[in-house]
């Protein structure tokens, strides 16, 4: 199973779920059983988590699963960008490919940009191309522009 697939729960955790709490994927939240939202944004990537005493998950695959009936298979994009809004309507099936695409909006940079963190004061732009699933480093640069440009030149020779 590829690592960006979500993981399957096991259907104890599934039952423990829908007899614990109340999913509503019309408001991307769920409750216990006295009305209190439950769950917590992650600090290192902005989702938000629900740990029971059977197990744990990313919130937005439980209101995926209580709106579909089945668990997600693939990645599960946030329309809007924003990781903690699981209103069913602003979630959607996505590949892998897809949704870091979608993702590299939020950190404003261009298609193939990657800001370095680090000793990287001089050249702190990463420039890199996906085609076919495989990765191709593409160098570090100066700025974003410069960096945008290498992915241009690439995708130009490279499809």
């Amino acid at each position: 199973m590829p690592y960006h697939t979500p993981k399957p729960p096991s259907e104890v955790f599934l039952t423990y779920l829908n007899e614990h709490y109340v999913i509503e994927p019309v408001l991307g939240k769920i409750f216990n059983k006295n009305g209190e939202e439950v769950g917590y944004i992650e600090k290192t990537n902005g989702y938000v988590w629900i740990d029971t005493a059977r197990g744990r998950a990313r919130r937005h695959h439980i209101v995926w699963w209580k709106h579909t009936g089945e668990w997600p298979t693939s990645e599960i994009d946030h329309d809007n960008l924003i990781r903690h809004d699981d209103r069913i309507e602003n979630l959607k099936l996505s590949t892998r490919r897809n949704n870091m695409a979608n993702n590299s909006k939020v950190n404003g940079l261009p298609t193939g940009v990657v800001k370095l963190r680090g000793y990287y004061k001089t050249r702190p732009y990463k420039a890199q191309i996906n085609i076919s699933n495989k990765t191709t480093y593409l160098g570090t640069f100066a700025t974003p522009e410069e960096a945008a440009q290498a992915y241009q030149d690439a995708k130009a020779r490279l499809t």
